[in-house]
C-alpha cells in the first residue's frame, strides 16, 4: 500500500478510541498520524503543520468553543474535524460558524465516515498542491 501524504493529528479525550482510530487512519495507509490526549498538547504542536485535526467535542468544551475559529484564524488551511457522542444540534452547528470541515457522529461508522473524510481531503489537498 502506497504511503500517503496528509499529516493527521488526533486530540481525543478517550484514550483507547483515539488509539483505534489512530490504528483504523494508518491501516489504510496515512503513517503521520500523532494522537493527543489534551487540545492544548495538540495546539502546542501547530508549527509541525498538520492537514487535519480529529478533534473531541469534549476537548473544546474543556478548552473554550473559540478554540477552533482561532485555530482556523492562525492556519487558514487546517482541516478540522470534530467529533462526539452527542448528536447535540447546537454543537454540531457552533463547530461549523467556528470554522469546522465536518463533524462526526461517535458509532457505528464513525470508521466508514472517517474514510470518507479522509478521501475529501486528500482530493482538496491534491488540487491545492497541483494549482
Amino acid at each position: 500500500m502506497k504511503t500517503k501524504k496528509l499529516k493527521i493529528f488526533i486530540a481525543d479525550s478517550d484514550e483507547l478510541c483515539g488509539k483505534i482510530y489512530k490504528e483504523h487512519i494508518n491501516r489504510f495507509g496515512y503513517a503521520q498520524v500523532v494522537l493527543f490526549n489534551s487540545l492544548q498538547e495538540c495546539l502546542n504542536c501547530l508549527k509541525d503543520s498538520p492537514d487535519i485535526i480529529f478533534l473531541d467535542q469534549k476537548l473544546i468544551e474543556d478548552h473554550g468553543k473559540e478554540s477552533i475559529r482561532e485555530t482556523k484564524y492562525r492556519h487558514p488551511g487546517l482541516h478540522i474535524v470534530v467529533f462526539s457522542t452527542n448528536s447535540n444540534m447546537k454543537q454540531v452547528v457552533d463547530a461549523f460558524k467556528q470554522g469546522a470541515f465536518d463533524y462526526l457522529i461517535r458509532g457505528e461508522k464513525d470508521m466508514q465516515m472517517i474514510d470518507i473524510i479522509l478521501r475529501e481531503i486528500s482530493a482538496k489537498v491534491d488540487i491545492a498542491v497541483k494549482s
